[in-house]
């Protein structure tokens, strides 16, 4: 087995978000007209630069646990420490995680860290959230819990591939995900195995560590293989319907399973 470059990276933002939950007791539980701890997604915003560029395609999330946030923006997985007083909300230094992203994702986060460290007031406004400093409006939703329940347990069997507006059937074996209640992960891609484990964060799934067989794939499943592990290895979120199960990641990638019988 090879370790991934996800496991790393991965590993790096469980650690952020690690101390969301904690003991820590402020009273960031609630400000302004109701509590802004929870998982919430921009919608909109501007910063020290201007208006952000957001995509539908790469998602920037937000979650608040007393002072610890941590998240997605477009690209990496974030996480730091915020100072809490009433309204007040400062943050400090954000750490990140260091993978590599397409222009538009990198654009978007760069803009968006910035204008969190112009962020001064955090407060509610019925059910948006409102980040604002003096050169910063970021504005987010509320972000609806994984359908863990449905996941965990199920072995799905994959049989579309998702890019952009295009969608490909798969070929090789029969690739498979499984979710288990320890939180562990396994996979294939209809040429290898994957072996990890996985959290759920931002109302997303996110992979902690990621172990793949070093085995070559065929050249006819080599973009099959690849884009598997990129969904899967970069976190998504899940949209269960019925029988179906529908992956969705950054950059409009994603994979379409149904219940194995």
């Amino acid at each position: 087995m090879r370790t991934t470059r996800y496991a790393a990276g991965f590993a790096l933002a469980a650690l952020l978000l690690a101390g969301c939950g904690g003991d820590d007791e402020t009273d960031g539980d609630a400000t302004g007209d109701g509590a802004i701890d929870g998982e919430w997604e921009l919608t909109e915003g501007t910063g020290p630069g201007g208006p952000l560029p957001l995509a539908d395609d790469y998602r920037v999330t937000l979650t608040i646990d007393g002072t610890q946030i941590g998240g997605v923006s477009a690209c990496n997985h974030y996480g730091a420490t915020a100072s809490r007083d009433g309204d007040t909300f400062a943050i400090a230094e954000i750490e990140s995680t260091a993978m590599g992203c397409e222009p538009t994702a990198m654009d978007l986060e760069v803009a968006y860290h910035e204008a969190l460290r112009d962020v001064a007031t955090a407060t509610r406004e019925g059910d948006v959230l409102v980040l604002a400093g003096p050169l910063t409006d970021l504005r987010f939703t509320e972000i609806p819990p994984v359908p863990t329940a449905e996941l965990v347990g199920t072995e799905w069997l994959l049989d579309t591939l998702i890019d952009g507006e295009v969608a490909s059937s798969v070929g090789g074996d029969p690739a498979t995900l499984l979710l288990a209640a320890d939180g562990s992960l396994t996979a294939t891609t209809g040429c290898r195995e994957l072996i990890g484990q996985y959290t759920e964060a931002g109302g997303e799934v996110v992979v902690t560590e990621l172990a793949v067989t070093d085995q070559l794939c065929p050249d006819e499943l080599q973009a099959q293989d690849e884009h598997v592990i990129d969904v899967i290895g970069d976190g998504f979120q899940a949209d269960v319907e019925g029988d179906r199960l529908t992956l969705t990641s950054t950059g409009g990638l994603g994979l379409v399973y149904h219940v194995t019988l």
